[in-house]
């Protein structure tokens, strides 16, 4: 019996998905159109990557609704991506299950290599194949025992408690404080940033005016300490003496002592 729009549409609302996480570009894009994403959807999952979303939010919360929801990550581990670690630390705090790919043993970290990692040769002819349905025997394995996928280390005990628990109305002030703060560091940086220019040019606007004001004391035949006195505060002493003795030199004048 066919089923019903509602039901085909209530189907793809409930259908678990894999989340991919990988570097950005047109490789990458390409292997995640031609490769993952097809591998994943062969073995009845949906695949997403970041870049589905395009609201508002700021990237990390996409990346930990995505991480929260999904069934099976996918990490991608080729080039040594830093996104992709920090991402994929995620995925084994909640803890998911994960699959990791990587086209060389040496991209995958010391901490992780003891694990069971897809490597891929794209110098073979069928290389894309023989991922693709490496990548669909993990899923299908995965989705027979998840837990069998997860490193023991990373599983919570029944008796563990829940760490940092909060209710929906604290979670909703904490994230209003954590984006003020990062607001107020973002002007303070922009403020710093700004002080240094003017600061700089004044310093600037100090140094021409110093450099004419030694000429005319040397002229007007002062002594260097008297000299150094006038302007220290303004522009570093050690400077003073530097352009007291090249002044001295040009207009060859002999001061007294």
């Amino acid at each position: 019996m066919a089923k019903t729009k509602e039901e085909k549409s209530i189907q793809k609302e409930t259908k678990q998905i894999c989340f991919v996480i990988s570097p950005f570009g047109d490789w990458f894009n390409l292997y995640y159109k031609d490769v993952f994403r097809p591998a994943i959807e062969s073995a009845g999952l949906e695949a997403h990557r970041v870049d589905d979303l395009y609201g508002p939010n700021i990237i990390i919360q996409d990346v930990w609704e995505y991480t929260q929801k999904a069934k099976i990550i996918l990490a991608v581990l080729t080039g040594k991506n830093p996104n992709v670690f920090y991402e994929l630390g995620l995925a084994h705090a909640l803890p998911k299950p994960v699959i990791l790919v990587a086209e060389s043993i040496e991209d995958v970290p010391f901490d992780i290599k003891p694990t069971r990692v897809l490597c891929y040769d794209k110098n073979k002819p069928d290389w894309g194949k023989k991922l693709s349905d490496d990548i669909q025997a993990s899923i299908r394995e995965i989705l027979k025992d998840e837990k069998k996928a997860i490193p023991a280390i990373f599983l919570r005990q029944s008796d563990t408690p829940v760490v940092h628990a909060v209710t929906p109305e604290q979670k909703e002030m904490l994230t209003l404080r954590q984006e003020l703060t990062s607001v107020r560091r973002e002007l303070e940086m922009m403020l710093r940033n700004t002080t240094s220019q003017i600061h700089n040019a004044g310093f600037i606007s100090n140094v021409r005016e110093a450099e004419l004001e030694v000429k005319n004391y040397i002229k007007q035949g002062l002594p260097n300490e008297l000299i150094i006195s006038r302007l220290r505060g303004r522009v570093p002493s050690d400077w003073i003496r530097r352009q007291i003795d090249g002044f001295r030199k040009e207009v060859s004048v002999e001061l007294p002592f």
